[in-house]
């Protein structure tokens, strides 16, 4: 063994680099110097006892266990521990340093987060508070007010982008889901509800209200026993089938609709009596219902009048219910005005026009009352619409320039809304509506010129809507049929023929778009019948025969599954009396005695029938509800008196050359 292995050896195991006389005079301090104090005392007591005890301390040393020989303490034995261990302690407190940074850092974050947290609630519920002020108290202190359309827009879409953001944050929390779900409805109805002041945004309005009701679906689900989401989603049934009746022309969809929100409210309404917003839309509810089966104005109808009345009569009940819980609400008596109004025109279509003047004045006397400076745009579009609905007794009534005056009140005052209001899609309807049917009444009483004028003047509005929806389809095939009842007044057929040809495509353009309820399938027989008479007019009676029969396919089966309907019997009752006119001119130009005989006898039968049906109707006007002039059965029965005669006088003349 060489000599550097022996000192290395003997010093245990040190390299050279460790035996500098700094290393060494460090090595001997401590327990080296204590195992040789111990060695040395002079007390025996105090040495070691043994050279074994000796050894024992110098082994314990070299390998950096404590020593006999060095009082014991906490400090001493953790220094040897750490001694003997260093590498394993050095990366121990290596990883608590970090740990501790860790928790520190941590902490530190914890505490930052936190601070974050807050601020960020604070501010979604400070944007969440902006959004329901807009919607609940900006917007609804203006909706009434004249003009305010523009400015609820831009109020709306402000407070909807503030939802929106917020959803997207708070994923499926019920109460923002409410606020959204208020926040579409809201908007929804500003952009196309027809019977509110609205922009004629159709395709928005469609989306908002459809997110509204899926929501509120969801929302129903989630909380079958919380009785306002029940409310709420009946609000939004309500909403939707307004929407769907008076833009799309989907009657049958929007009484779907309505029925959904009758079950919920009259379940509702049962347990909570004297909730008076479940009563107030109940009453909603069912003023839909009537108005579905009754019709109004250019939108179609489902059922019967009689159920119409029926359910207006529970409208009314609820109506004077709700008003006993809150009896100063304008809104509930604006509503009964509304539900007066329909059984105007439920009165009208049974032929009751007395009793439909008295229900038109008195829903005016009560809207005059509520609001007698006309501050409220609702209150006063409804009292406009009562004039022309005025107006409609005095034309089928015949008094002609009692009509022309009460239509030109209802223009005046629609065009007068419009100048305060113009971005209002309920008041430009209006507009629409009252200037075509002032030109209708002009023409009716000999001014073709002057009401031809107003005429085109509605079409030309018609079409420059940019959404030509079922509704406006029929608006087109109106004013068409009026304008080429002008024409054929002044003698100019052809140009008759050609409006007609175009209201008819109008009306089934309406049709094929959805619009196919009872009342839309008499509209289309509108200018159909009158297109038949003027092509008969030309010498076309094979084309007239065509289009007589067209409308006769049509309706007999309609009346079949609507009996009594009394649009159904005008227009069927005129397709008769029509196809008998053709049968007088078939029988008129026939050259053989026999053909004659047929054609006289196929007329006789046609305008028999046609009597027969009239036979259904009380009280018949010369005009329908849907704007059809018809013959009435005064001049029908003459038309049969005089094809008997001509029967009669054909069979003489025959017997005569035999």
């Amino acid at each position: 063994m060489n000599a550097t292995a022996q000192s290395s050896q003997q010093t245990g195991g040190l390299p050279d680099t460790a035996r500098t006389p700094a290393r060494q005079r460090r090595r001997l301090k401590g327990d080296l110097d204590n195992i040789v104090l111990k060695a040395l005392r002079k007390e025996p007591n105090r040495r070691y006892a043994s050279v074994e005890q000796l050894a024992e301390d110098v082994r314990r040393h070299l390998q950096g266990l404590p020593v006999a020989a060095t009082p014991d303490s906490l400090s001493y034995r953790a220094n040897k521990f750490i001694r003997r261990h260093a590498v394993g302690v050095t990366a121990i407190a290596l990883i608590v340093i970090t740990i501790a940074g860790g928790v520190v850092a941590t902490a530190r974050q914890a505490r930052i987060a936190e601070a974050n947290r807050r601020r960020a609630e604070t501010r979604f519920n400070d944007v969440r508070k902006l959004a329901n002020s807009l919607i609940f108290e900006v917007h609804d202190s203006i909706a009434d007010l004249p003009g305010a359309t523009k400015a609820r827009k831009v109020i709306l879409q402000r407070a909807l982008e503030y939802l929106d953001s917020l959803s997207k944050e708070a994923g499926n929390e019920p109460d923002l889901l409410r606020e959204l779900a208020t926040g579409y409805e809201r908007i929804g109805a500003l952009q196309g509800d027809p019977l509110d002041p609205n922009l004629g945004d159709i395709k928005g309005a469609a989306i908002s209200l459809k997110k509204s009701v899926d929501l509120r679906e969801s929302l129903a689900r989630l909380n079958p026993k919380n009785s306002k989401d029940q409310l709420e989603l009946a609000i939004a049934y309500l909403d939707y089938s307004e929407f769907e009746s008076g833009v799309r022309g989907d009657i049958a969809s929007a009484f779907d609709y309505d029925e959904k929100a009758v079950a919920i409210l009259d379940r509702e309404a049962a347990v909570n009596p004297g909730d008076f917003r479940i009563v107030a839309q109940d009453t909603r509810a069912y003023t839909g219902l009537g108005f579905l089966q009754i019709g109004n104005g250019a939108v179609g109808s489902i059922g019967t009048v009689n159920q119409g009345i029926a359910d207006l009569q529970k409208a009314l009940e609820r109506d004077h219910r709700a008003l006993q819980i809150n009896p100063k609400s304008m809104p509930l008596r604006g509503q009964e005005s509304v539900i007066l109004l329909l059984m105007g025109d439920a009165m009208m279509k049974l032929g009751d026009r007395t009793a439909a003047l008295d229900y038109y004045r008195r829903g005016a006397g009560m809207l005059s009352a509520a609001d007698p400076e006309g501050n409220n745009v609702r209150a006063s579009l409804n009292l406009v619409v009562i004039d022309s609905k005025i107006a409609d007794v005095f034309l089928a009534e015949g008094e002609i320039d009692e009509a022309i005056a009460w239509f030109g009140k209802n223009q005046r005052g629609a065009l007068r809304l419009a100048t305060v209001d113009p971005s209002n899609d309920s008041i430009k309807r209006q507009v629409i509506t009252s200037t075509g049917q002032l030109g209708h009444a002009l023409i009716e009483g000999g001014r073709s010129e002057e009401g031809l004028k107003y005429e085109r003047q509605a079409l030309e509005e018609v079409l420059a809507r940019p959404a030509q929806t079922p509704l406006y389809r029929i608006y087109q095939s109106i004013a068409r049929s009026w304008i080429g009842e002008a024409s054929e007044r002044r003698g100019r057929i052809a140009e008759a023929v050609v409006e007609y040809q175009k209201a008819k495509d109008a009306a089934s353009a309406a049709r094929a778009a959805g619009a196919n309820d009872v009342r839309t399938q008499v509209y289309y027989c509108v200018p159909t019948l009158r297109l038949a008479a003027a092509l008969l007019k030309t010498g076309k009676p094979a084309e007239a025969a065509r289009e007589y029969e067209d409308c006769r396919a049509l309706l007999e089966p309609l009346l079949q599954t609507n009996p009594g309907n009394t649009e159904v019997l005008y227009a069927l009752a005129e397709t008769y009396t029509g196809e008998g006119d053709v049968s007088m001119r078939l029988a008129k130009d026939a050259r053989e005695h026999t053909m004659k005989t047929k054609a006289w006898d196929h007329a006789a039968d046609w305008y028999q029938k046609s009597l027969n049906t009239w036979s259904g109707v009380k009280n018949p006007a010369h005009i329908s509800t849907s704007t059809m002039e018809v013959r009435l059965p005064a001049e029908v029965s003459r038309k049969l008196a005089e094809c008997r005669a001509l029967q009669a006088a054909n069979e003489r003349q025959a017997a005569m050359l035999r």
